[in-house]
Formats: structure tokens, sequence, C-alpha cells
């Protein structure tokens, strides 16, 4: 894992691991098979954890309970066709769903279809 929200602590926690090489060290692992973020910009880190975590950050500071059915309606429908869903990753729950989204809208990566789901899961 690159990074993660602590929800406990309120913060994105970043892995020292990756981040304390040279960003070119990260960028190239991001390249590097499988792509579970997808590819284009989706590969640009450390900007596409940043988004990806502060979409977990902003998914607890909405609250959790109102953003997750919306999300899960979403998630599940992808998991139905997952040609809907913005990158691999978000295919593991609605949680992560939420913030790959967030992530490829952030970064000008999504398709039109993506930026309507997005605005669909945090205002209803």
């Amino acid at each position: 894992s690159l990074g993660y929200y602590d929800q406990d602590r309120a913060e994105i926690r970043l892995n020292s691991h990756w981040f304390g090489q040279p960003v070119a060290v990260l960028q190239s692992a991001a390249r590097t098979p499988p792509l579970f973020h997808g590819d284009g910009a989706m590969l640009d880190e450390p900007r596409r954890l940043l988004a990806h975590e502060f979409a977990h950050a902003l998914e607890y500071g909405i609250g959790f309970a109102e953003v997750d059915p919306r999300a899960r309606e979403l998630w599940e429908a992808a998991t139905r066709d997952p040609r809907l869903s913005p990158a691999q990753y978000g295919l593991a729950n609605p949680t992560e769903y939420l913030a790959e989204l967030f992530a490829a809208v952030e970064l000008g990566a999504a398709a039109p279809q993506h930026v309507e789901q997005l605005r669909y899961a945090l205002e209803g």
C-alpha cells in the first residue's frame, strides 16, 4: 500500500518505503503491471494516491452512512459490468469505488459517466 486514510487521526498516512525515495521510483512502480488504478493520468503518482485518500477523508467528513448507499449502488452495477468502473481497484468495495471515482475526476481521467456517478454519490 502506498498510503491510507487513518480515520481515527483524521489524516492521510504515507508509506515511508515509497515516499522515502525519489518520486521517479514511485512513478516507475505505478507504471509496472498489473495496473490496478487504470492508465493515463491515473498513473500520476503521488497525485493519484493523494486524491484517492482525500476522497476517503471526504467520505468520512460528509458522513459515511449518508454516502455509502449511493456508492454501494454504483459499485454493485460496476461489479456486474466492470467497464463502468474508473479503475480495477474500484471493484474491491463501495468505499474504494468512490475513492477511485474521485481520483479519476480530480486528475482529469474520468469519462463523463464517472463525473455524473461521483456527483450522484456525493450529492444524491
